[in-house]
C-alpha cells in the first residue's frame, strides 16, 4: 500500500524505567531503535569526514592481494603474515599485525590492531576470523562505523553467522560525532536478520550523556523499509482549555493491504479518548475509516467523531467516491484538534459521488448532505441535501478542434427539514466561436438557461415554476508588446480587454434559494456572465467591462517581473435580481479593481488587490501579501479587508540563526474582533545526532469569544526515534511557504 507508512518503530514487551517522572515514563514506549529511518536523516551538522567512507581503490578486483613485512608457510595450505599486514579483496581492506590464511577451505584469522573496511562499514578489533565459503566472520572487542546510518559503536563480540544474520554481544552505539556521546543505546545482545528484515535487542538501556534513562528488556525493530506493528512517536502538549495531553499511537500491520492505528489520548482535564484509523486497499479501491470516542469530564457527555472515505475506479471510466463525516457536537473539531484531524468548518460535508465517461459524455450522480457546525444555529441554517443530483455534460468541437458548443444539464432533488423542498431540472448549453490571432482574440457566446421547478410545501403556494432566458456575451482583447532595451531582455505588454454582457431581467422571487449565493467581487468576476453561484438566480445585466493590463517580462528566464491590471464594469440599467430580502443593486458601475503582482527575483512575491468604491470613496476590499522564501528563510506579511465582514493581519517568520538554531513565529490577528486568529512562536535546535523543537500556540474559537493557549515539544534522537508533537506539520499548515526540514 503506497500511501501507508513504511514501518512502525518497534514492538515492545512491557517496559521498566530506571527512573523518570510519570509523564516521562510513558515516553519509553516510543523511544526505540530504527536503523531503517536513519538513512533519511540530515547529517550535515556532523563532523566531516569522520563518517565518510573512503572510495575503494579497486572495487572490481577479482583476486586477493596480501602485503606484509614477513611471510611464513610451515604447512602446505597455511600461510602466516606478520608486520603491517594488508589484504585487498574486491572493495574490502583488512589490516592487522598478524594474519593467517588457510587456502583450502578459504579461511582467514587475524589479531593485533585489526582493521576492516568496505563501502558500508569500518571496523577495528582485537582479533577476527573469516570463512569465505560460508560468509562467516567473528570479531572481538570491536569498534564499528556504519556510513549510511552515520552510526558508530562498540561491541564485545560481533558474529556474522551467514550472509544475512549478525549477532552483537554487549553492544553500544550512537549516531553522534566521535568524542560526543550526547545519547547512546546499549544492549546485552542484538540480533540483525536481513532475511526477515527484523532486529531484536535484549536488555537495552538508553542513555542521555552518561545517565541511563530508559530500560527495554526486549524489543524488535525493522532494519528494512517494510511495515511492521509497533508504537509510533507520541504527541505531548499542554493547553489552557484541556490541560496536559499525551497520545501513544500503536500501528498494527494486519495485512499487506490493511492496517490500523490505535491512539489512546489522555487529557488531564477531559479524560481518556480512543482514536482508531483503519486503512485498506483492494482491487480498484482504497479507503480510510477514523473513529474517536471520549466521555468528556468537562462537558459531562459522550463525544465522538466518525469518518469514512473510499475511492474506487475502473478501466471502464466509472469511479465512485464516498465521504461520510459526523461529529457529536459543533465544538469537537476545535476541542480535540491536537488528537484528531477534523475540518474546523461551518458545514461538514458527507456525500456519495458516481461519475462515468460515456463516450464523449461525462455523467455524474451525487448524493450529499452537510452537518451544521455553527454555534447556536437553528434548523433553518442547515444546507439543503441533494438526493440526488444528476449532471450530464459534453464539449462539441469542429474538425479543427475549435470548441463551438458546451452542453450542460442537471437534475437535482433538494430536501430540507423545515424549508421548502423541490426538484430542479436545468439545461444550459453555450454556443461560442473563438476567433484568435497573434495580437487579438474575439469570443462571442450565447447561452440559454432553461430551468423547471417542482416544489413542495412552498409558502408562496406555487408548485411549478419555469424560467428560461438567454445570456449573450462578447469577450475581446488585444495584445501589444515592445522591447524596453537594445539587448532585447525586457519586454513590456499592453493588453486592453473589453467584455459585453446582456442578460434580461426575469422575476425570480418565487424561486427558493436552494444553493445560490452572491459571488465575491473580483477582477476575474468582471468577465463572468452571472454574478450568482448555483442555479436559482440568473443575474440580469446590461454590462460593459473594460480592463487594461500591462506586464514586464524578463526574457532571460521568462519571469513576469511586474504586472498591473485595472478594470471596472459599467451597468447600463439597474440590476434587479437579488437574494431574498436584499435590495436591488442600484449602482451604475462596479468598484475600480486594481491587481498588482511583483516578482523582483525568484524569492520575493508581492501581490496587491484593491476594490475602490467611488460612491463612498472607500475601499470595499483590500488585500496585500508580501512573501520571501529563500532556503530555510520564510517571511510573510499580509493584510486582508472586506468592509464590515473581515479585517485581519498576518506576519510570519521562519529564520535560521545558524545551521543549528532556527526560530519561527506567526501573529495572525482579527482586527475586527481584536483577538488572535492563530499565533505561533518557538524555536528548534539541531545538532549532529539530536533535535529539539518547542512551539507555543494561541487560537481563538470561531466566534472569537475565547482563546486557547498550548505548548508542544518534540525531541528527536537521529537514527533512533522521537517523542513529542509533530511541530513541522503545524508550521507547514500555519506558515505559507514553510517546508519541513526533516
Amino acid at each position: 500500500m503506497a500511501s501507508m507508512p513504511k514501518s512502525a518503530l518497534c514492538s515492545l514487551l512491557p517496559l521498566f524505567v530506571l527512573f523518570s517522572p510519570p509523564r516521562l515514563a510513558s515516553l519509553c514506549l516510543l523511544l526505540l531503535l530504527s536503523t531503517a529511518a536513519a538513512a533519511a536523516e540530515d547529517w550535515s551538522l556532523c563532523a566531516v569526514p569522520a563518517l565518510t567512507p573512503a572510495t575503494p581503490a579497486s572495487p572490481d578486483r577479482a583476486e586477493t592481494e596480501v602485503t606484509a613485512d614477513l611471510l611464513f608457510s610451515e604447512q602446505r595450505d597455511v600461510i602466516e603474515f606478520r608486520g603491517d599486514v594488508e589484504v585487498l579483496r574486491a572493495s574490502q581492506t583488512i589490516r592487522a599485525d598478524y594474519l593467517t590464511l588457510l587456502q583450502n577451505p578459504q579461511r582467514m584469522s587475524a589479531k593485533g590492531n585489526v582493521a576492516f573496511s568496505d563501502t558500508t562499514l569500518k571496523l577495528s578489533a582485537d582479533d577476527m576470523a573469516l570463512d569465505s565459503e560460508s560468509d562467516y566472520s567473528l570479531f572481538h572487542n570491536a569498534s564499528f562505523t556504519l556510513y549510511e546510518n552515520h552510526l558508530r559503536g562498540t561491541t564485545a563480540r560481533l558474529e556474522q553467522k551467514n550472509s544475512f544474520q549478525r549477532e552483537f554481544d554487549d553492544v553500544r552505539y550512537t549516531t553522534c560525532d566521535p568524542g560526543r556521546n550526547d545519547w547512546s543505546l546499549a544492549a546485552s545482545r542484538l540480533l540483525l536478520d536481513d532475511e526477515t528484515g527484523m532486529g531484536t535487542a535484549h536488555h537495552a538501556v538508553l542513555r542521555i550523556g552518561p545517565v541511563p534513562v530508559f530500560y527495554f528488556p526486549w524489543f524488535r525493530f525493522p532494519i528494512t523499509n517494510e511495515r511492521m506493528s509497533g508504537f509510533l512517536p507520541p504527541l505531548i502538549a499542554g493547553s489552557s482549555d484541556d490541560g496536559s495531553l499525551l497520545t501513544t499511537p500503536f500501528y498494527w500491520n494486519l495485512a499487506d493491504n490493511y492496517d490500523m492505528t490505535i491512539t489512546p489520548a489522555l487529557y488531564s482535564k477531559r479524560g481518556l479518548m480512543l482514536n482508531t484509523e483503519n486503512r485498506y486497499l483492494l482491487d480498484n479501491t482504497q479507503g480510510e475509516i477514523r473513529l474517536s470516542d471520549i466521555d468528556d469530564d468537562i462537558t459531562g457527555r459522550d463525544r465522538s467523531f466518525r469518518y469514512w472515505k473510499q475511492d474506487s475506479s475502473w478501466d471502464s471510466g466509472i469511479s465512485v467516491s464516498i465521504l461520510r463525516q459526523r461529529v457529536s457536537d459543533v465544538d469537537f473539531a476545535h476541542d480535540f484538534r491536537h488528537a484528531q484531524k477534523v475540518e474546523d468548518v461551518d458545514f461538514l460535508k458527507s456525500m456519495v459521488r458516481v461519475s462515468a465517461r460515456l463516450g464523449e459524455w461525462d455523467g455524474v450522480m451525487m448524493f450529499d448532505e452537510h452537518q451544521t457546525l455553527i454555534p447556536n444555529a437553528t434548523a433553518a441554517s442547515d444546507q439543503y441535501k441533494r438526493v440526488p443530483q444528476l449532471t450530464l455534460s459534453r464539449n462539441f468541437t469542429l474538425d479543427d478542434g475549435t470548441p463551438w458548443l458546451k452542453w450542460n444539464s442537471e437534475y437535482v432533488k433538494l430536501d430540507h427539514e423545515v424549508k421548502v423542498r423541490g426538484e430542479r431540472l436545468r439545461i444550459y448549453p453555450t454556443l461560442s466561436y473563438p476567433i484568435e490571432g497573434d495580437y487579438y482574440f474575439l469570443t462571442p457566446s450565447l447561452q440559454l438557461d432553461a430551468s423547471q421547478y417542482r416544489l413542495q410545501d412552498n409558502p408562496a403556494g406555487v408548485d411549478n415554476i419555469e424560467r428560461s432566458l438567454p445570456l449573450a456575451s462578447i469577450d475581446s482583447g488585444l495584445f501589444f508588446e515592445r522591447l524596453l532595451d537594445d539587448q532585447g531582455r525586457w519586454l513590456q505588454t499592453l493588453e486592453p480587454r473589453l467584455y459585453l454582457l446582456y442578460a434580461p431581467y426575469r422575476d425570480q422571487t418565487d424561486i427558493p434559494l436552494f444553493d445560490s449565493a452572491l459571488q465575491l467581487e473580483s477582477f476575474d468576476g468582471l468577465f463572468r456572465n452571472n454574478r450568482f453561484s448555483g442555479g436559482d438566480r440568473i443575474g440580469d445585466s446590461q454590462q460593459v467591462s473594460f480592463a487594461l493590463s500591462s506586464r514586464f517580462i524578463d526574457q532571460d528566464d521568462g519571469r513576469e517581473v511586474f504586472s498591473i491590471a485595472m478594470g471596472q464594469a459599467f451597468y447600463q440599467a439597474q440590476r434587479r435580481v437579488n437574494l431574498g430580502n436584499r435590495v436591488d443593486d442600484e449602482r451604475d458601475k462596479s468598484g475600480v479593481i486594481t491587481r498588482i503582482r511583483i516578482r523582483p527575483d525568484p524569492w520575493w512575491k508581492i501581490d496587491m488587490t484593491r476594490i475602490y468604491n467611488q460612491a463612498s470613496n472607500e475601499a470595499d476590499q483590500n488585500s496585500v501579501s508580501i512573501q520571501r522564501v529563500e532556503g530555510g528563510t520564510v517571511f510573510n506579511l499580509e493584510y486582508h479587508l472586506r468592509r464590515d465582514e473581515l479585517e485581519q493581519s498576518t506576519v510570519a517568520l521562519v529564520y535560521p540563526l545558524s545551521p543549528a538554531w532556527n526560530v519561527f513565529m506567526k501573529e495572525q490577528r482579527s482586527i475586527l474582533h481584536d483577538r488572535p486568529v492563530q499565533n505561533l512562536a518557538g524555536f528548534s535546535y539541531e545538532s549532529c545526532c539530536w533535535r529539539f523543537d518547542l512551539l507555543y500556540q494561541e487560537e481563538s474559537d470561531t466566534l472569537f469569544e475565547a482563546t486557547d493557549r498550548s505548548v508542544s515539544f518534540q525531541f528527536t534522537f537521529k537514527g533512533f526515534g522521537g517523542a513529542g508533537n509533530d511541530i513541522d506539520s503545524v508550521l507547514e499548515d500555519g506558515i505559507l511557504g514553510y517546508s519541513p526540514s526533516r
